[in-house]
């Protein structure tokens, strides 16, 4: 909302920006991008009508979206011990953690397992969505930033690296089949256009992009695990690692892991 004011209130409201707000993630609820998969089916969150390899976002189905991403995050999700299920996102690994060459993964001192994920936040019709990435879904989003990573604008002065938000994609889903058979979907991206460009990131979205990315690295604190608004629907389920749980972390419902997930894990 634009409307006039003084520069006088303008200096004030610059000096004390933000003062006051929480930006601990449990108090701003997040934009989840959910790609929901065949062990969805029946759930209690998935669509009448749905199928998996379609995207939920809100309320909204759809086979393919576009989304200008904003911010990468390397996030570590901690699994608990016994059938405990989904414990926590964390964006720096633990302290005590420690690396489990048979296990594939990071045990902590509490027995807990810890696994090294991703998060992309993107812009979505002007609205921060936030997309996560576990086990082989986590190379989708490194291969989407390592394709960010060459984008250049050249000019008289010299090549300009684009920021994340500096283009638009296309993210659709494809479907692969697991050595046990199963299929499970992964995420596509394909790039439309960068800013300044019919497809890319208007003038209004790259200035909105900007300003939610300093929010975001403002609000995420490294140490301190988050409990809710993770979604690991974009895993494949038959690679190594920790065991996966059985219903995405954000629903708050997850279906503890078997005996069978967890007997390889050593306690």
């Amino acid at each position: 909302m634009n409307k006039p004011i003084s520069p006088e209130l303008l200096a004030k409201l610059k000096d004390v920006e933000g003062e006051g707000l929480s930006r601990d993630p449990k108090n701003n609820p997040r934009k989840i991008i959910r790609l929901l998969q065949d062990k969805d089916e029946g759930s209690k969150w998935f669509p009448s009508g749905a199928r998996p390899g379609q995207y939920l976002i809100d309320e909204v189905l759809c086979d393919h979206f576009v989304w200008t991403p904003i911010k990468f995050l390397n996030t570590f999700v901690e699994w608990g011990v016994k059938s405990a299920g989904f414990v926590g996102t964390h964006y720096a690994l633990p302290d005590d953690a420690k690396w489990d060459s048979k296990a594939r993964c990071y045990f902590r001192t509490n027995g807990n397992s810890v696994e090294e994920a991703a998060e992309i936040v993107g812009l979505i019709d002007r609205e921060a969505y936030w997309q996560s990435f576990i086990k082989s879904a986590l190379n989708v989003a490194r291969s989407v930033n390592a394709q960010a990573l060459t984008l250049a604008i050249e000019t008289d002065e010299g090549s300009v690296q684009l920021p994340f938000y500096g283009a638009s994609w296309e993210v659709g889903s494809f479907g692969k089949q697991g050595s046990n058979g199963k299929t499970y979907f992964q995420p596509t991206y394909k790039l439309l256009g960068t800013v300044g460009e019919p497809d890319g990131p208007s003038g209004d979205e790259f200035d909105l992009c900007h300003r939610v990315c300093q929010l975001v690295t403002r609000s995420i604190t490294p140490t301190k695990p988050r409990i809710e608004s993770a979604s690991d629907n974009n895993e494949a389920p038959d690679v190594e690692g920790p065991p996966e749980s059985d219903a995405p972390p954000p629903t708050g419902d997850d279906t503890p892991r078997s005996q069978a997930d967890l007997e390889d894990i050593p306690f």
